[in-house]
C-alpha cells in the first residue's frame, strides 16, 4: 500500500507499510534514489542516495506483536480460503 500524501514544488512524501514482514517505510524523495541503506542504533533502516544523504527511514516492527497478531489473524478471516499473493 504506497501512498503519495504531499507533494509541492518537487518534494513528495511516499509510505508504504509491508503487512508481511510488518515494516513501515518513509521516502522524503523518489525512491528510485535509493543506492545504500544503513541499520542505525535504533534497529531503524536508513534510505540514502549515492551521495550518503539520507532521505528515507524503515521501521522494523512497526506494529507491537499483540496487535500485529491481531490485524493477521483478521485479514486471515477475510481470506476464507483463498490463497493470496502479493
Amino acid at each position: 500500500m504506497a501512498k503519495k500524501i504531499a507533494q509541492k514544488n518537487n518534494f513528495k512524501i511516499d509510505f508504504f507499510y509491508d503487512d508481511i514482514a510488518n515494516t513501515f517505510t518513509i521516502w522524503l524523495d523518489d525512491k528510485s534514489k535509493a543506492y545504500i541503506c544503513q541499520m542505525d542504533e535504533n534497529d531503524d533502516v536508513i534510505i540514502m542516495d549515492k551521495n550518503k544523504k539520507s532521505f528515507g527511514v524503515e521501521k522494523l516492527d512497526f506494529l507491537p506483536l499483540t496487535l500485529y497478531k491481531k490485524y493477521i489473524e483478521e485479514k486471515n478471516k477475510s481470506i476464507k480460503g483463498k490463497l493470496l499473493l502479493k
